[in-house]
């Protein structure tokens, strides 16, 4: 499935989804053991989602926390992933 407004650029192997995060390169050092390349993928892959993920304490929070987030974006130029990490981390 391809989000709206994301780009897949396959000549420098990025994968461009701004309204998500900064891409995440997949450019490995040359010299790199293959469990090094995936360690090193794994690291970048983790980072993005951080930038993007929230911590909840249970399923009603996270649906009550995302419904807020939606709400955030409503007549605003404002994404909904701005909008969900600008929400407190303790959410009850």
């Amino acid at each position: 499935m391809k989000l709206p407004g994301a780009r897949t650029n396959f000549a420098s192997c990025t994968v461009d989804r701004p309204s998500l995060s900064t891409p995440i390169t997949t450019a490995l050092p040359p010299d790199a053991s293959p469990l090094d390349r995936v360690k090193i993928l794994k690291r970048r892959v983790q980072a993005g989602l951080q930038k993007v993920g929230i911590n909840v304490a249970s399923d009603e929070s996270q649906a009550q926390i995302e419904a807020v987030a939606y709400i955030g974006t409503l007549g605003t130029r404002r994404s909904y992933f701005r909008s969900l990490k600008a929400l407190p981390v303790t959410w009850h």
